[in-house]
């Protein structure tokens, strides 16, 4: 499908580097239940990677820390400045996988509550005890304990308006995220994430930085995963993606073929002109 579209050797190897980096950093677009676990799997890599290096004696990579390292924000980082610029762009290269963008800001509002609920200081965030028994169940007895589990929490050792100003920071980088990326024009896939209360709460008028400020900024409204109406699993996310890679570039060898055709016809045309 590749060749139908890019004629030159160079502009074909860039697209295929494209779709299999887009592949490897996907778990994001995946639906929430996937994603959240493939998460904690790469802390763990991450950590134990940083007890490798602290058993030889070696400075511990950036990441690879759990004393330094917060679950939901490396997501919420992870998201914004890794994800979201490629996925993007593949949306509008492939309009149909808009889905894959709608996973991507639900997954981002998500964290984003966890995040609050640890600042918060409450149960049910990331290593809570319903978290690691759901790691559990799924067969592997060390997930939990070498995953997101061993993560520092967000907020140890921060006063109560430095806390406030994470929340009221985070959330302004949510609504700017939106807003730069204009994920409004993907239509239903966006209409339908954007119908959740959390993430109209988000996109509220900015949340004002409470430095010097005593009072807290008002509790998000609660998330529920897969609320929007176009919650799918891992297999079905794969078979539309598969799909709207094919539809997109039949799409494209359509245009270029009509585009050459017209070409051809011009040159003839210029041909006889010219005899």
């Amino acid at each position: 499908m590749v060749d139908c579209i890019y004629q030159k050797e160079d502009d074909r190897r860039f697209i295929l580097c494209v779709l299999l980096h887009a592949a490897d950093i996907g778990n994001p677009v995946k639906p929430l239940a996937t994603y959240n676990k493939w998460a904690d799997r790469v802390l763990s890599e991450f950590f134990t990677q940083g007890d490798l290096e602290q058993k030889f004696g070696l400075p511990k990579s950036p990441m690879m820390d759990p004393a330094a390292t917060n679950k939901p924000m490396s997501q919420i980082n992870f998201i914004e400045f890794v994800v979201a610029p490629l996925y993007a762009n593949f949306s509008k290269l492939f309009p149909e996988s808009g889905e894959l963008v709608g996973h991507l800001l639900e997954n981002r509002v998500y964290f984003q509550t966890v995040l609050e609920l640890e600042l918060d200081g409450e149960a049910g965030g990331v290593g809570s005890q319903s978290e690691n028994q759901n790691a559990e169940d799924n067969g592997d007895p060390n997930f939990a304990a070498s995953g997101g589990a061993r993560a520092a929490r967000a907020g140890a050792g921060k006063t109560f308006g430095e806390k406030e100003n994470d929340k009221a920071a985070t959330r302004n980088r949510f609504r700017g995220l939106v807003e730069k990326h204009e994920f409004a024009k993907l239509g239903d896939c966006f209409d339908q994430v954007a119908r959740q209360p959390t993430f109209r709460a988000l996109m509220a008028a900015g949340h004002a930085n409470l430095s010097g400020n005593a009072s807290a900024l008002p509790p998000l409204p609660r998330f529920v995963p897969g609320e929007r109406g176009l919650h799918t699993t891992t297999s079905e996310s794969r078979k539309n993606l598969l799909a709207v890679a094919a539809q997109g570039v039949r799409d494209v060898a359509i245009a270029a073929g009509a585009s050459g055709k017209k070409m051809r016809g011009k040159s003839r045309a210029e041909v006889k002109r010219a005899a």
